[in-house]
């Protein structure tokens, strides 16, 4: 008997699908929808204004209002 070799197909062939990407929304959007996205609507505003951004996702705009958050008042 011939003794045959299996050979595994080489791990190029498999597809990866590209991660999804988040949508990006313009600043003035972000500002109108900020009493259903952040806890303080009015900081939420102030940071978004100051963040000389046109648009981001809303998770950059949460980290935004995050750290607004935290900044020291002085």
């Amino acid at each position: 008997m011939a003794e045959t070799k299996k050979t595994n197909a080489p791990e190029e062939t498999k597809e990866v699908l590209p991660a999804e990407k988040e949508t990006e929304y313009g600043v003035d959007e972000l500002i109108a929808a900020r009493d259903q996205l952040f806890s303080c609507p009015d900081c939420a505003m102030v940071a978004l204004k100051l963040s000389k951004k046109k648009s981001m996702t809303v998770s950059e705009a949460e980290k935004l209002v995050e750290e607004f958050m935290k900044k020291e008042v002085k």
